[in-house]
């Protein structure tokens, strides 16, 4: 039962630190301040300038469309959270193992995928919308 309690206090502790790393909480952070109507100035200000600009095309004889999106980006940098997390990780394979516990299962990496949000402006300058957050990668 040793065996087993520590595996489970060790995974209780793994699941908890992985929703503390990561690109998407901070991704959502800077979304959520995001606002229909700011200007360009207004959210470099806020959040900060995009990875990506694009101009979009108008559409003659449409009214009030998106003439220009911004794209940002976040990816979290290997930080304390993300070593703490592989040494539970590895903590966790080495209590496993030591049990006789046994089985297949390919490793993986710990790479965070990266999130992003799009911003989306009008002929005015002014933010007509902003995107869900999604997963590129």
């Amino acid at each position: 039962m040793g065996h087993g309690r520590a595996g489970a206090i060790l995974l209780s502790a793994c699941v908890g630190l992985s929703g503390c790393a990561g690109g998407a909480g901070k991704a959502e952070d800077r979304r959520v301040l995001v606002r229909p109507g700011m200007t360009s100035e207004e959210i470099r200000k806020a959040i900060g300038g995009p990875q990506r600009t694009h101009r979009v095309d108008a559409v003659p004889g449409v009214e009030d469309q998106t003439v220009e999106v911004w794209s940002y980006l976040y990816k979290s940098p290997p930080g304390a959270g993300e070593v703490a997390l592989e040494v539970v990780a590895a903590a966790l394979i080495v209590v496993v193992l030591a049990a006789g516990l046994r089985g297949g299962g390919g490793g993986g990496g710990t790479s965070e995928p990266t999130w992003r949000f799009i911003v989306g402006f009008g002929a005015d300058g002014r933010v007509r919308g902003v995107s869900s957050l999604e997963k590129v990668r």
